[in-house]
């Protein structure tokens, strides 16, 4: 028998945060994760400058970001053990990824995580890189679908607001400079894929969306071109979205500025738009019920992740609180949708 004070939930959740990564990484203040691509300025300068987090993620937070990686691993595990029956092979190529200084002189780290090769119809494979994320709940409706209660469908673009698009094109940037010139490809690596998992349990939605991508070295590029969705034949498109790799470095760039100061630069999110904002209008009916019970702030999503927020908040001195007055206009708001 086991002894009876074992918990083998309790060990799954300390290896959560209790085991140290292996992973070779740069750790200083002016070498960027690829998950920053997009992220605030400001958010980043905070923690780059050592702030102690005011919103660090509670239980249900870690939960939610816990369960996204248990999909990601569960897909990657499909296709090492399944997928290879249908022409679609893992490659050994992926781990870690990044630059030291040469990324138009600012550095980043990042892992791949995955990296395949499709059989083509002459018989060579092609190699990919893959980057998997996931949507659940309304942003898994609202990814591809006109409204959050609208049975229409719309052409979905790859994620620049979190940063999902840039990621990859990262990624793709340094496959391709770690493949040029191998003898184990016969080409660079240009092709790549950000494979989406949307699951909305309310509204049905239960699918995966593919945005196919290519690296343009001559341009230090990435090409989204095609958005693919098996289920909905509806989102299938061309689609024409460019992410310039010097654009990415330029917001590196800017940071590293004010990090090097110890400063810290302006917000690039508002939390709490003026109730006059034309932005409030565009609110979820759900945001401005909550808002108007002081149960929430309409503002930009981004500000709703940030473990710095209420840091911020105070260092711009921002009310997190809405007025009489304020609580009135937004019920007119309320009373218009």
């Amino acid at each position: 028998m086991i002894i009876e004070d074992f918990s083998l939930a309790s060990v799954i959740k300390k290896t959560w945060s209790q085991i140290p990564s292996m992973r070779m990484r740069d750790r200083d203040k002016f070498t960027r994760n690829a998950g920053d691509a997009a992220k605030c300025h400001r958010q980043v300068a905070y923690k780059a400058l050592g702030f102690k987090e005011t919103n660090p993620p509670d239980k249900q937070a870690e939960f939610k970001m816990k369960f996204g990686d248990w999909i990601e691993k569960g897909l990657m595990y499909s296709f090492t053990d399944k997928c290879g029956f249908f022409g679609v092979q893992k490659l050994a190529t992926q781990g870690d990824s990044g630059e030291r200084d040469t990324f138009y002189g600012t550095s980043w780290n990042g892992y791949r995580d995955l990296d395949i090769a499709i059989l083509q119809k002459n018989g060579t494979y092609k190699p990919c890189v893959v980057e998997l994320k996931s949507k659940v709940g309304k942003s898994a409706t609202m990814a591809i679908r006109e409204t959050l209660y609208s049975k229409a469908y719309k052409i979905p673009v790859p994620d620049q607001t979190f940063g999902q698009a840039q990621q990859l094109s990262l990624y793709l940037r340094d496959a391709y400079n770690k493949s040029k010139g191998s003898k184990h490809f016969t080409s660079p690596i240009v092709d790549g894929v950000l494979l989406q998992l949307l699951y909305d349990d309310y509204s049905g939605i239960q699918t995966f969306v593919e945005y196919w991508a290519e690296y343009l070295p001559e341009h230090d590029a990435v090409k989204f071109y095609r958005v693919h969705c098996h289920d909905v034949p509806e989102v299938c498109a061309h689609i024409d979205v460019v992410i310039k790799l010097e654009d990415i470095a330029k917001r590196f760039s800017y940071q590293n500025e004010f990090i090097a100061k110890g400063e810290l630069p302006p917000p690039e999110f508002q939390r709490k738009y003026p109730v006059s904002d034309s932005r409030v209008q565009g609110a979820y009916k759900t945001t401005l019920q909550a808002a108007v019970k002081g149960q929430a702030l309409v503002g930009d999503v981004q500000c709703k992740y940030c473990s710095f927020r209420d840091q911020c908040a105070k260092d711009c001195n921002t009310s997190l609180t809405y007025s009489e007055d304020e609580v009135k206009q937004l019920k007119a708001v309320l009373k218009n949708l």
